[in-house]
């Protein structure tokens, strides 16, 4: 995650260069990729416990409350410091 967009980050090599990018611009990209695309919310590992050989989150369902809700492993992701 990338602090100032709150997006996520990514490395690219521009050679030739002919719009004259420079290291650290920021720059708005489209990116087309194959496959159908996903929904669902990135859980951070710490976040996740795991117990009757399934994973759960608590999510907050009150000013005090919350409820456990198993999540689907299908998908791990691989982010700085996991």
């Amino acid at each position: 995650m990338d602090p100032q967009t709150l997006g996520q980050r990514f490395l690219f090599l521009v050679d030739p260069n002919p719009a004259k990018l420079a290291p650290g611009m920021a720059l708005t990209a489209w990116l087309q990729l194959s496959g159908q695309p996903l929904s669902g919310a990135m859980v951070p590992r710490g976040a996740a416990l795991r117990t009757e050989g399934r994973l759960w989150v608590f999510l907050q369902t009150g000013a005090t409350e919350f409820t456990r809700k198993e999540i689907p492993a299908g998908h791990p992701t691989r982010t700085a410091g996991s």
